[in-house]
């Protein structure tokens, strides 16, 4: 019964509305707005969707866009991006009933940038949406020359650029940020500015190079206020993030944890759910690495349900993936495989295409827990093919490695046939090329782990030699890592060898 009395009740209220002569309506409508105006003062901001709704209906089309940008902002701070993208259009779409003029230039500006920020963080990087948004923001910097704006339009342009692989366009547009940063002498904008040309270079697998720029950023932000604007006000947790990869790669095991253990801390303290998501995304990447099973698992469950409640479909995608690859080192193997396989769906659907040479090392390495090795051997194929048409690098060494991995059970699947040995030096060609790769990137950890493969092959076959000296001295460099499983298994191989001596 109370439903169908709130029903009518409705449809009494649309046909007497209907029945207000038009002008009338639109007067009626300026008065109310008004008057709820100058009630609220201050706390407009409460009420600023209506008041928008009302300006829009009087016809007062330059306060309604005024009133549509507030209560996207409103909707910003309670983290309701959905209703933030909602009012953002609407405002976008009242400024083209309005003469051109540098105000409403700067409304537009302000407007495109806001809605590209929050469709890249629901939708994805690489969205087609997110570009039109910046690349339209873009074109109204040429008639404003903020440079604020303009740093910002840049930075969205980087992250679209990102999404979709295209690393030598991500390096420029890291360096015109950089450029741009240090003309404002504001030292976030400057951190910014180095987390992007850092991370670039760290996916193009140019390590040592993205450690000083990412660190440089870590210092940028340290003791100063984050930037206002959403899109950077919580990158200092993205740049430790990073950062701690980085560290993770070139064999500073302990660092790296200790570094994703700030930036979490410091997600929590911001209280930025995209930036928490970020990193608690990246910690598991982390343990994976490491291959903590357990606390990539738990990471990425965590990971998952913050990114589905907030609908940033990019980082659920990948935290669904890293669970799957947890799932399949679990004894969940089947599960396991169709999580990744759903997580990269979903990740493609966005439009991305960072990341996937990562993704389908996981994939393959699922594949090969599980005895399925041609699959695994295609997607490897898939991988290395992304790494030479689009240049993401970081992850090289180990899909090599992995390949070569999964042509040893090939090996004696196919002793009977004579293969024995064409499939051994095919092997023994991916591990050194592994080795190589990491060498070439100071990725110290890829490189022990190409060593521990060459010793287990060498071990295999009954040799002994160059191998063994070669394990050593990858595990001599190191300095701290001794609890993760690649350093204490080259400690076993090696206390193994001298066993045998």
């Amino acid at each position: 019964m109370a439903t169908r009395y709130r029903f009518l009740h409705t449809l009494y209220q649309e046909v007497l509305y209907d029945r207000i002569p038009g002008r009338r309506r639109t007067l009626l409508h300026q008065r109310i707005g008004e008057r709820e105006e100058q009630a609220y003062g201050a706390r407009t901001s409460e009420v600023a969707a209506a008041l928008a709704v009302h300006f829009e209906r009087g016809r007062e089309y330059h306060r309604a866009v005024a009133y549509r940008e507030h209560a996207a902002q409103h909707a910003l701070r309670q983290f309701a991006s959905q209703e933030a993208i909602e009012h953002l259009r609407k405002g976008l779409a009242l400024l083209q009933t309005l003469p051109e003029t540098p105000e409403h230039t700067q409304q537009a500006l302000t407007l495109y940038v806001t809605l590209g920020t929050e469709l890249l963080m629901t939708k994805g990087h690489a969205a087609p949406e997110v570009v039109r948004a910046f690349t339209q923001a873009q074109a109204l910097c040429l008639q404003v020359g903020d440079s604020q704006q303009h740093f910002l339009v840049l930075f969205g342009l980087w992250c679209a650029f990102c999404g979709q692989a295209d690393w030598q366009m991500s390096r420029t547009l890291g360096e015109q940020l950089l450029t741009v940063a240090r003309h404002t002498l504001d030292p976030p904008l400057i951190g910014v500015a180095y987390y992007a040309l850092g991370t670039t270079l760290l996916c193009s697998g140019e390590l040592w190079q993205a450690r000083t720029y990412l660190e440089l950023g870590d210092t940028s932000y340290t003791g100063q206020a984050p930037y206002a604007h959403p899109l950077t006000q919580a990158l200092s947790v993205h740049c430790f993030t990073w950062t701690a990869i980085t560290l993770g790669l070139l064999g500073y095991a302990d660092q790296a944890l200790e570094r994703g253990q700030v930036a979490l801390q410091s997600a929590h303290t911001r209280s930025h759910p995209f930036s928490l998501a970020h990193a608690l995304l990246i910690v598991a990447v982390l343990h994976q690495v490491r291959r903590e099973a357990h606390a990539t698992h738990t990471q990425a469950e965590t990971a998952i349900a913050l990114c589905a409640a907030q609908g940033f479909a990019l980082y659920l995608a990948m935290g669904t993936i890293l669970r799957g690859w947890a799932l399949t080192r679990l004894g969940q193997g089947s599960e396991g495989i169709a999580q990744i396989r759903q997580g990269l769906d979903a990740w493609v659907a966005t439009g991305a295409e960072m990341h996937r040479p990562y993704f389908l090392g996981l994939l393959a390495e699922a594949y090969g827990h599980v005895g399925n090795i041609d699959e695994g051997l295609r997607t490897l194929d898939e991988a290395l093919a992304l790494v030479e048409a689009a240049g993401e690098r970081w992850w090289e060494a180990e899909l090599y490695r992995l390949k070569g991995e999964l042509l040893l059970p090939s090996v004696d699947r196919e002793h009977e046939a004579g293969d024995f040995l064409l499939h051994v030096e095919e092997a023994s060609a991916c591990f050194w090329r592994a080795l190589d790769v990491a060498r070439r990137q100071h990725a110290k950890y890829l490189e022990l782990r190409a060593a521990i493969s060459l010793s287990r092959l060498w071990q295999r076959q009954g040799q002994r030699s160059p191998i063994p000296s070669l394990l050593a001295e990858a595990y001599a460099w190191f300095r701290e890592g001794f609890d993760t499983a690649d350093l204490q298994e080259a400690k076993a191989l090696l206390k193994m060898r001298s066993l045998n001596f």
